[in-house]
């Protein structure tokens, strides 16, 4: 038996579906033939002795070639390197480059090298087929699913904000994975987004530095230090300057009804948003022997990152009869709006590994990491109504303190048999937020919060919610059948409690706590029909549990026509998610994916909408009833000839959901389609140009604004 590990020669990580080939060098008579697994290990059983040739061969890498000498039972090699191909083309050397999207059998890989106009990771992520960022900033996938966000393997609170923070400079590719075995959390109903950062592998100092700026209003600088030697390195990378994420004019229309008479609201305002922010991030590793390694990483906010959201526009605002056709109020007015969110914090994590055998199958790692904030959190909004005569500046001030964050997993990974693997692990994070605090009210000349008079008061919310878990995965082959099903328990314990002054002037207590264990099952089914296709299926069972603010159940002022308020009894979402595909490989770089899904999911979270006595939204959060997400997803990249290569993607499913929600009961289809095209036309030398084009279809919330407290 023969065996080995095919890595890439610059970050060393394992190569899977690389093809493997060894043939008699005399008589060539005899062939065999493996695909390295996930991993990127193989072996080949049943060699008679003698002098063979091994050749190493996977997209995007130049060939591998070497003699061996089988004259043992188990002939264990070398980890192999692979180095990313070259080719000499009338006396010009073109490197060539990893497609820009890449889609393997699990999880579609986004590549950051390929989108130098990026500047964040959100911006990488805009490529992908059918994933949206909702009106809360949520990224939402096929429908309504919610990703969780992991870094080099392992999860982030407030995903979305590090995904809007980490350079893309940083990034070397970002996988999303909407069906993850259970060695990953559950959270996350529509998978998890995992960002891969660069690592140097080269002995010495590298040091980089670069600068962005856009139409837009983006200015952006980025600096980097790494020093790598043979047992220990180090690197500190910095990035900071303005992000613009968004500039538009929006129009918004709104009608409610209450009784005999109809509110309406006609806004048309100018939008920017984005963010000021310097980040700094310090690492260091050492080889403590040739089997234990600790990597140690420190993040920080030297300055408050303040997010920001410019708006400015008019207001016309009307109350009618709908019985009679006189008018019965109006009022027009100019709205200024700004709302900005400060925060600033500090974490850090320890990484430790061993491994048992050399070719670093069998292996014991731990991880944690903490944050907090050096300070406490902020958010104002303010809105300022200006009328001929008079100006009106109402808003709300927030505030969280003391918050704490640690996420800490213990793995184990056993190699049973050759074919075999068990990963077992213990994981738990903890959330806890002793104080938050509201009030709405008016802002006086010099920006003093004034609380309303008429409202709830001095408002405050103890928050904690931990979750706890276990994993067991087992992942095996069989020819060229490979399976793995695993299960995770996690346990949640939550608490919001929450207490406010009343307009009588008391003093209100309102405790919440819950918490609940649930199981949550995976599979995972592959088989490679030939060296080039393969076959996928998979399960997964996963959970969405709501946001802590959607949790708290305090009461504030959101904008001019709405308010909000949290739901301390709101339950998570559930997901059953079935995916099973195709992919089909040629010519290096070519290859067809297809992918067919159907998901499930129950208790869906959605913001609903209520109509007061004034006319006024009371927004919350509730669970609206069911969804369902069934379609297919088509992906392929072609390189047309050596100048030009270009990468389709599309998606089309069906969304429904079906809300059962108080008086409420009806289901919605629609047909939801979204086209993805990137094209790279290659230059002499170094040059190149990327044309990319988006298309997303229209898409629906559920929404129920005729309701009334």
């Amino acid at each position: 038996m023969i065996q080995g590990k095919i890595v890439d020669e610059t970050t060393h990580n394992g190569l899977p579906y690389a093809e493997v080939t060894i043939s008699n060098i005399t008589p060539k008579d005899s062939v065999y033939g493996v695909i390295t697994n996930a991993a990127g290990s193989f072996k080949i059983s049943k060699i008679p002795y003698g002098s063979y040739q091994l050749v190493v061969s996977f997209m995007g890498y130049a060939n591998h070639k070497k003699e061996i000498m089988v004259n043992t039972p188990t002939l264990e090699l070398e980890t192999i390197l692979l180095k990313e191909k070259s080719e000499k083309l009338s006396e010009v050397l073109v490197k060539t480059s990893k497609p820009s999207i890449q889609y393997k059998v699990d999880r579609q890989v986004i590549n950051a090298s390929s989108f130098p106009s990026a500047s964040v990771a959100m911006d990488l992520l805009t490529n992908i087929p059918s994933l949206q960022v909702d009106v809360n900033d949520n990224l939402k996938y096929r429908g309504d699913g919610i990703f969780k966000v992991y870094i080099n393997g392992h999860p982030v609170q407030n995903g979305t904000d590090k995904l809007r923070q980490i350079s893309a400079d940083l990034i070397d590719k970002i996988e999303i994975i909407t069906n993850p075995s259970v060695v990953y959390g559950s959270e996350g109903t529509a998978g998890i987004i995992q960002v891969l950062l660069k690592k140097n592998r080269l002995q010495g100092y590298a040091i980089n530095a670069n600068s962005k700026v856009s139409t837009l209003g983006d200015a952006n600088g980025y600096l980097s230090l790494d020093k790598k030697s043979e047992k220990w390195g180090w690197y500190f990378n910095a990035t900071g300057g303005e992000s613009v994420w968004s500039q538009l004019d929006v129009v918004k229309e709104q009608t409610v009804i209450h009784g005999l008479l109809s509110y309406s609201t006609n806004i048309n305002q100018s939008e920017k948003n984005g963010q000021k922010n310097l980040y700094i991030e310090a690492g260091f590793n050492y080889d403590l022997t040739d089997k234990d390694y600790l990597d140690l990483t420190f993040t920080l906010n030297p300055i408050k990152t303040n997010q920001f959201n410019d708006d400015l526009g008019a207001v016309i605002a009307q109350k009618n009869s709908i019985i009679d056709t006189g008018l019965q109020e109006i009022e027009s007015y100019l709205l200024k709006s700004n709302r900005i969110t400060k925060y600033h914090y500090i974490g850090g994590n320890l990484n430790f590994s061993h491994y048992f055998n050399k070719d670093k199958t069998h292996k014991l790692s731990a991880y944690a990491d903490v944050s907090s904030y050096l300070s406490p959190y902020t958010e104002r909004q303010l809105d300022e109504k200006q009328f001929v005569s008079e100006t009106e500046r109402l808003g709300y001030y927030n505030y969280e303190k003391n918050e704490f964050v640690l996420n800490a997993k213990l793995e184990y990974n056993y190699p049973i048999t050759d074919e075999t693997t068990l990963d077992a692990g213990i994981e738990m994070d903890l959330d806890d937020i002793p104080e938050i605090g509201s009030t709405s009210g008016t802002f006086d000349a010099d920006d003093n919060l004034i609380p309303f008079s008429n409202q709830r008061n001095e408002q405050r919310i103890d928050f904690m919610q931990n979750v706890y878990s276990g994993f067991l995965n087992i992942k095996s082959s069989w020819k060229k059948f490979e399976y793995q099903f695993g299960l995770r328990m996690e346990h949640t314990d939550t608490k919001s409690n929450y207490q406010y002054v009343s307009i009588d002037g008391e003093n209100i207590f309102v405790p919440a706590q819950h918490n609940f264990s649930k199981f949550f099952p995976s599979l995972h089914l592959l088989y490679n029909l030939n060296d080039n296709t393969q076959w996928v299926a998979n399960y997964t069972r996963r959970i969405n549990r709501a946001s802590y603010y959607a949790l708290v159940p305090v009461v504030e002022y959101a904008d001019i026509t709405t308010y909000y308020t949290g739901n301390a009894d709101i339950k998570p979402s559930y997901i059953n998610a079935y995916e099973m595909g195709f992919k089909n490989t040629w010519n290096d770089k070519s290859f067809l994916s297809i992918q067919v899904f159907h998901r499930k999911t129950i208790d869906v979270i959605e913001y609903f909408n209520y109509a007061d006595e004034e006319g006024k939204l009371i927004n919350t959060p509730e669970n609206v009833g069911d969804s369902y997400s069934t379609g297919s997803e088509f992906m392929g990249n072609f390189k047309c000839n050596v100048w030009w290569e270009t990468n389709v993607s599309i998606s089309l499913f069906m969304y429904k959901i079906h809300v059962n929600f108080m008086d409420d009961d009806y289901s919605k289809n629609q047909f939801n389609h979204n086209f993805k095209w990137n094209n790279t036309f290659n230059f002499l030398g170094d040059y190149s140009l990327r044309l990319n084009m988006d298309y997303n279809g229209h898409r629906f919330q559920p929404k129920v604004i005729q309701k009334v407290l």
